[in-house]
Order: C-alpha cells, then structure tokens, then sequence
C-alpha cells in the first residue's frame, strides 16, 4: 500500500503523527512529511 499526505487538505494537527508516528512526522510548524510511503497493510492493523 502508498502512503501519502495530501497537503491541501491537512490542518497540521498531528492526528496521523498520532496514530502511525513510524509512518508520519509533523513539525512544530505543522507541516507532515511521510518516512515511509510503501507499507504493509498488516502493518496498519496495529
């Protein structure tokens, strides 16, 4: 599976950070990065 941010729509709030921090980054700034963009759906389960 891709992973990807959509920038136009994120609000910077952290929420992916919060749920997946192995796959997302937000700055203090509130911009997100992806570390990863391809993942294991088993690896979404958890």
């Amino acid at each position: 599976m891709k992973i990807t941010a959509d920038h136009t729509r994120c609000e910077g709030h952290g929420m992916c950070e919060a749920l997946l921090p192995s796959i997302f980054r937000v700055d203090d700034e509130g911009n997100v990065t992806v570390l990863t963009e391809q993942v294991l759906e088993a690896e979404l389960d958890d």
